[in-house]
């Protein structure tokens, strides 16, 4: 696992506070596209459970200021959820390895967030009826994009950041 520099926490900070915001202002469809999941399942595999527990709080925090998303209660289901993602997809991210495992974290992490938030709504007293569709079908062009730019984009990062601070220990740096 890397170790995340400060860039990426930030960077990943503003993704989720962001990527959600930019949907809502264009009129996009949040429970189709999945925006505010993306920063955090990739922070987490990228640089592990604290980045993607950093940008879901981003997410959170964006949804209440700049509005368009859940509010009060509705919220907790949705930032239940997107929290698991970070923290899960960082921490079964840690024992991934290549593209194949990263791929696996992110199947876990995506299933772990979505059962918390069934198990955190129903709790709080939704229909349990509702949320298979809610969590899967009408979801699916935005798992679909998960499940196809995640894993490698993680890769790539991870794959990065080792050259990078491999260059640095033997003087070749560019």
């Amino acid at each position: 696992m890397i170790r995340p520099p400060l860039t990426a926490t930030v960077v990943f900070l503003a993704l989720g506070a962001l990527a959600p915001a930019l949907v809502h202002a264009i009129g996009g469809a949040c429970w189709v596209w999945l925006p505010a999941h993306v920063p955090a399942l990739l922070g987490g595999l990228a640089f592990g459970p604290g980045v993607g527990a950093v940008a879901a709080l981003g997410t959170a925090v964006s949804d209440q200021l700049l509005g368009g998303g859940e509010v009060g209660w509705a919220l907790l289901p949705i930032a239940s959820e997107i929290l698991t993602y970070g923290l899960l997809s960082g921490l079964l991210g840690r024992r991934a390895r290549g593209r194949l495992g990263l791929f696996g974290a992110l199947l876990g992490a995506m299933l772990g967030g979505r059962l918390v938030y069934a198990l955190t709504a129903t709790v709080l007293g939704r229909e349990a009826s509702g949320l298979v569709e809610g969590l899967f079908v009408t979801p699916w062009p935005g798992i679909l994009l998960q499940l196809v730019l995640v894993a490698p984009l993680a890769a790539g990062l991870r794959d990065g950041v080792a050259r990078r601070r491999a260059a640095q220990t033997t003087g070749q740096s560019r």
